[in-house]
């Protein structure tokens, strides 16, 4: 599966079968479930810059979760990225992912201030940064571009 990201630009963002899969088995589809998140790893190729999402990090362990919040304990989702990275150098950050118990979700204020500080503050190989929220019903995307601190949905 892929997206368009940029207007005229021609760049993807594709999505292995597998990491759909893995990020649909974390929706909030029952009551007792509670919001996930992590870290997207990917690659961009060049020169055509599409992105390529390669894996994902899961909650882990010291993640703060519940019905309506997440919380990731960035010291062990970056070890984690640290421990992929010394297996392929080629990999890089290239967003984050969360879960929320709508069917179709919005960014809060507080998901929309974050991706803008990411944008703002986290050295990008590239000019994008990619934020997913998957719901009950519907996955959705939102491309950043640290250009202007713009975020879209795609």
């Amino acid at each position: 599966m892929y997206y368009y990201m940029g207007e005229g630009e021609g760049q993807k963002l594709k999505f292995p079968a597998e990491i759909l899969k893995l990020l649909h088995s974390y929706r909030q589809d029952a009551e007792e479930k509670t919001e996930a998140g992590g870290i997207i790893v990917g690659k961009i190729t060049y020169p055509d810059e599409n992105y390529v999402v390669k894996t994902i990090t899961e909650p882990l362990e010291n993640d703060i979760r519940t019905r309506y919040t997440f919380f990731r304990d960035d010291k062990l989702h970056q070890e984690t990225f640290d421990n992929l990275y010394k297996n392929d150098e080629l990999l890089t950050y290239i967003g984050e992912w969360h879960t929320h118990p709508e069917n179709y979700p919005l960014p809060s204020i507080t998901d929309i201030n974050n991706w803008k500080k990411l944008l703002r503050e986290v050295d990008l190989d590239g000019d994008y940064m990619i934020f997913i929220i998957v719901g009950i019903q519907e996955m959705r995307v939102w491309i950043g571009d640290k250009r202007d601190i713009s975020i879209k949905l795609l």
